[in-house]
């Protein structure tokens, strides 16, 4: 799973893209990109994992547990966050 931000993004400059395998699956809720760009430019690795897939065939939202790992500072910080694909 890759965290892909997205500067040039005509809704939110600040966008960060998740998606597996090249496919789009989401969005990283806007409450939580502060935080996730903060950690990126630290130098840290955000990691993924689908957890539970929810919602309706119209909109489905998908669960990923997310790790930030600080690679400088041997910490690990988990945090979950929705994405609606």
């Amino acid at each position: 799973m890759q965290f892909v931000p997205e500067p040039n993004n005509s809704y939110d400059s600040k966008a960060i893209r998740i998606e597996r395998a090249g496919k789009l699956l989401g969005y990283v809720p806007r409450g939580h990109l502060e935080m996730l760009h903060r950690m990126q430019e630290q130098g840290a690795h955000l990691s993924g994992e689908i957890f539970r897939k929810n919602g309706s065939a119209e909109r489905p939202l998908i669960y990923v547990l997310t790790q930030i790992l600080l690679d400088h500072a041997n910490n690990n910080v988990d945090t979950q966050l929705t994405t609606s694909a």
